[in-house]
């Protein structure tokens, strides 16, 4: 693979076996390849929110037998609904799936992330005997019990009250804390450390490793906060009264569940050590489409949203619920600052589709290498474009789009003589498409990470390379990578993010409707229909008016070809 890449890129071949190959074969082992990708994955991102990840966006799913028409008129109570039901229907799902002995979906609850580890030691925690989920809103983090006793699930309206009461206790908490009389000084420093213990899991994981250390050693409470705040079952974060987002985010979970902006929408989010984008959506769709009681999970009797409320106003928390509170006196924080500070989202440009016709992967990536060969590249280079996508067996494949099709394409573009003829183009086009889709298909169902295996490889002392490694080379830092994340059948989920630990200047993530599987052949992705694309600019030193640049020529590159060669499978 590598070998190849390099003589597309005119470039003499130079990875080699160091290793006897039976030596090298070992790293296919399942267990061997996981613990050295975990241990590569611990080193390299240096904060829980850095992790690879796929997160989908949907619409919360309302009670059996409740309607929009029969919703509170309040927003935050409408939200509370859709939460509470969305939690419970996870819970199900999950049992269900447990009890059927569906492996690949073991990790997705109960599990943490220890994102101050620096190494595959230690790195994931789990705890079965956990009764609560983890809820962050506004500055603060709680338990919300969502089993009792007994194991059973708590009805949604005992559940959707809990999350109200939590709300308000946040907001009620919040106003109260910056209404004491304080110096400017003292409370901006107040804030400052809010936003810290807010951040822990987004902080880099030394700083993020000290402050838990400071905590723990500081008061037993702190302690006990932090020891309920990673053995929640998963992570709930909720958006607060006045529908601003949380400042209290916990990403170490294996499952964080996120209340977004818009009302009803929420974000489901797994990290990818732990389960694998395809069977997070497949999961997805089983909870937004259970449509049974009878699991033997909740206790008989109908289900229906009571209208009682607890009373909560003399600051009290109802039962259920706890205020997982993190507190350092002025003595013990003075030593921390300045406080460490969340580096800034990297800018996000989504694209311009057309609207009119329907897209197909593979005119996107298409049309993304040709944007980068205009944007990025010299008349000179070739466009260093990977379409990469995540591995079952761990890590992620990955495979440079370019042959000598999209190369004999490119150049009948860039010639500009009136002796190629539009129909030629057409011809050059269509062979280029078609040869792009054999490389995304095939790189999609690779049996092993081949990319993967071969960094790995290389850092065992393994094999050796000198041209692959650097920068616009295929195992160094490249112009561009593609990925793709399959929204399941239906409009149930708006779209998807996912995050991929790949070394390039820009990301370009989609998302897409279509049947493809890893069993046939016949049904890769590049044929799938695209929803939504969105470009993010991944090394930060990269300013944004080139991603801005970059998005908009994709853009206009999709029309282009859309133009020249109608949207048919170019199989």
């Amino acid at each position: 693979m590598v070998n190849d890449s390099q003589r597309l890129l005119r470039r003499s071949p130079d990875f080699c076996l160091g290793a006897d190959s039976t030596e090298a074969k070992e790293l296919l082992h399942a267990n061997a390849f996981r613990l050295k990708w975990l241990d590569t994955v611990a080193k390299t991102c240096d904060s829980a929110v850095a992790y690879p990840f796929t997160e989908f966006r949907f619409i919360g799913p309302l009670p059996q037998s409740w309607s929009n028409a029969t919703l509170p008129a309040g927003e935050g109570d409408q939200r509370c609904i859709r939460t509470a039901e969305t939690i419970q229907r996870i819970l199900r799902v999950f049992a269900t799936a447990s009890n059927s002995s569906q492996w690949q979906l073991q990790q997705l609850l109960f599990h943490v992330v220890r994102n101050e580890r620096g190494s595959v030691e230690g790195l994931i925690s789990v705890n079965y005997n956990s009764q609560h989920i983890t809820v962050c809103c506004g500055l603060y983090y709680y338990s919300v019990d969502v089993l009792d006793r007994d194991g059973f699930i708590v009805d949604v309206e005992i559940l959707a009250e809990r999350l109200r009461t939590v709300r308000e206790h946040a907001n009620r908490t919040q106003t109260a804390l910056f209404e004491h009389k304080l110096l400017p000084d003292a409370r901006e420093d107040l804030n400052t450390f809010y936003q810290l213990l807010g951040s822990l899991t987004e902080i880099d994981r030394t700083e993020c490793a000290a402050v838990l250390e400071r905590l723990k050693t500081t008061d037993p409470a702190n302690a006990a906060s932090l020891s309920g705040i990673d053995t929640g079952i998963f992570t709930v974060i909720l958006q607060g009264l006045d529908n601003e987002a949380a400042s209290a985010r916990w990403y170490r979970s294996a499952l964080v569940l996120e209340e977004k902006k818009e009302t009803g929408v929420l974000a489901v989010r797994g990290h990818s050590i732990l389960i694998h984008g395809a069977d997070l959506m497949d999961f997805l769709m089983r909870v937004l489409s259970w449509d049974s009681a009878s699991d033997g999970l909740g206790k008989s009797g109908d289900e229906s949203f009571g209208t009682g409320r607890a009373s909560s106003s003399d600051g009290s928390l109802p039962p259920g619920v706890g205020h997982l509170d993190l507190w350092l006196q002025w003595k013990h924080r003075k030593p921390m600052r300045p406080y460490a500070v969340v580096k800034p989202s990297p800018p996000v440009f989504p694209l311009s589709m057309p609207q009119e016709t329907d897209i197909s992967f593979v005119y996107l990536c298409m049309s993304a290498v040709l944007a980068v060969q205009q944007v990025l590249t010299c008349c000179t280079e070739f466009p260093t474009v990977l379409v990469a996508f995540p591995n079952q067996r761990g890590s992620l494949s990955a495979a440079l789009m370019y042959s000598y099709e999209i190369e004999a394409f490119i150049r009948s573009l860039r010639c500009g003589s009136a002796l190629v003829e539009r129909h030629t183009k057409e011809h050059l086009a269509l062979k280029a498409l078609q040869s792009l889709a054999k490389i995304i298909d095939g790189c999609f169902h690779e049996t092993y990470p081949i990319y993967s295996l071969a960094k790995l490889l290389l850092a065992e002392g393994k094999a050796t390379t000198t041209e692959a490694c650097m920068d616009n080379a295929i195992l160094g830092t490249v112009d561009l990578h593609v990925t793709v994340g399959m929204l399941g059948s239906g409009k149930k989920v708006l779209g998807c993010e996912t995050c991929l630990l790949l070394p390039s200047r820009f990301a370009l993530s989609c998302g897409a409707v279509g049947c493809i599987s890893q069993e046939s052949p016949l049904q890769g992705p590049s044929g799938a229909t695209l929803t939504c694309a969105s470009l993010k600019v991944a090394e930060t030193s990269e300013a944004s008016t080139m991603g801005a640049q970059l998005a908009a020529c994709i853009s206009e590159k999709t029309h282009e070809l859309l133009s020249l060669v109608p949207n048919v499978n170019p199989k």
